[in-house]
């Protein structure tokens, strides 16, 4: 593995100790795409790609990078330096790199966390990519037979919906729909050649290609930081930082959380309709997906009967998504959020022990569902989760060599630690 790096990681990593606060961070409306462009902006690359302290021009590799052309084509103009260490877990030659530098950065990164090569993330890599290149970092038949599964009873389910509507019959399609989509989300995070799956997200009221920005680029590689856009999205109303709250904020929160996890899809593809509509982003296809489920509804029942079950099986999926993915992950007055003091070590790999907690979840289909061995799909998100299971031992030696633990949650633990969390004043110190 020491092939694939520079010699000098921490020389080409230099260490930022403050969160970077986005130009954007406060804006009302905000948007994966509005967020992408705010990066561009602070970033200042010039149009370059930009990883570590040195600048790239990857428009003639963009056509032939192996995880997809997409993932260039968006990330031009901003620094991907978390993109380029993470989702390469097997490393990339400095050779394939070094053809395509243009020159030096002359500013520092905006981000202070660092990926020294004997850090605990770069340790942990090394170890990874032995068990990876035995494995592969592919979904094998159980993530596909899982998804697949799911996705054809979501459809089944809601055929029953158009056909002979009944209440258990929405809050099962409903909650099939949540447990796919949650399924699906695996598949985004893929080489485009290995995911095509990642289209049964867009059966949702979300987008695939808006959360490959905004929960893929965003929240995986800035995790609780003021970069996250996933942690700002529930402002003003609702706030995860260790800040003062208004009487409001502090007591309506724990229940506002519940309403805006069932109408979050909703909100999401309104605001999508809108931005379609004034051009501010580009139509796709699959963006039609949920339009065609409340055609088949009103082909079959009233118009108010229609969207009225789309709105339920849609809010029902979204509960079960925004549930699984925020109460019993990220938010605990134990876990790091902006505004507390950051350890004194900026490795990459250490900020995500302290910004994630897992429950214990020992079977796949319940780990695909459930956001399941979630630290170590933070560490590797391009892995297929059907490997991950597999990376606990290299993890646990990493853990031991550094002297740190990492300790699961019970559910009830967590679903408490979001409460205090989001009526939380006082920032953690060192």
């Amino acid at each position: 593995m020491a092939d694939f790096y520079p010699s000098n990681r921490d020389d080409f990593y230099p260490s930022n100790r403050d969160d970077f606060y986005p130009s954007n961070r406060d804006d009302f409306l905000k948007s994966s795409h509005r967020w992408l462009r705010a990066k561009i902006k602070d970033d200042d690359c010039g149009g370059l790609w930009r990883v570590g302290d040195q600048l790239y021009d990857l428009s003639k590799f963009e056509k032939i990078h192996p995880g997809g052309a997409e993932w260039i084509s968006m990330t031009k103009g901003t620094d991907i330096t978390e993109a380029f260490e993470t989702m390469h877990a097997l490393g990339v030659p400095v050779s394939t790199l070094s053809k395509y530098l243009v020159k030096q950065a002359t500013s520092p990164r905006n981000y202070r966390h660092t990926f020294a090569e004997d850090g605990f993330y770069g340790q942990l890599k090394r170890r990874a990519a032995k068990v990876l290149v035995q494995t592969g970092t592919a979904p094998d038949w159980r993530s596909k037979l899982t998804q697949d599964i799911l996705t054809v009873c979501f459809c089944l389910g809601f055929g029953v919906c158009c056909w002979a509507p009944s209440w258990p019959a929405i809050g099962l399609t409903g909650l099939l729909l949540g447990l796919q989509t949650s399924c699906a989300h695996n598949w985004f995070h893929l080489r485009d050649s290995q995911a095509w799956r990642r289209y049964f997200f867009d059966l949702s009221l979300l987008s695939h290609r808006d959360w490959r920005i905004s929960h893929a680029l965003s929240h995986h590689l800035h995790t609780n930081t003021y970069t996250d856009v996933e942690v700002t999205a529930v402002e003003p109303y609702m706030s995860f930082l260790p800040q003062e709250k208004n009487v409001f904020v502090r007591r309506m929160s724990p229940f506002l959380l519940h309403l805006f996890a069932f109408i979050a899809g909703h909100v999401e593809f309104a605001k999508r309709v809108l931005f379609l509509v004034t051009r501010e982003q580009n139509f796709h296809i699959e963006n039609l997906f949920p339009v065609l489920e409340f055609s088949f509804l009103w082909f079959s029942l009233d118009i108010l009967a229609a969207l009225r079950i789309w709105f339920i099986i849609h809010g029902i999926s979204g509960y079960w998504l925004i549930m699984t993915s925020v109460t019993t992950t990220h938010h605990h007055p134990e876990l790091f959020h902006p505004g507390d003091s950051p350890r004194v070590d900026p490795d990459w790999g250490l900020h995500q022990l302290d910004t994630v907690r897992d429950l214990d979840k020992p079977y796949l289909p319940l780990v695909l569902t459930t956001f399941g061995d979630h630290l170590l799909h933070h560490l590797f998100p391009a892995v297929d989760h059907s490997k991950l299971a597999g990376l606990y031992p290299a993890l646990h030696q990493t853990l031991l060599q550094f002297g740190e633990v990492y300790p699961t949650r019970t559910l009830a633990d967590m679903l408490q630690g979001i409460n205090q969390q989001l009526t939380n004043t006082k920032p953690k110190k060192l």
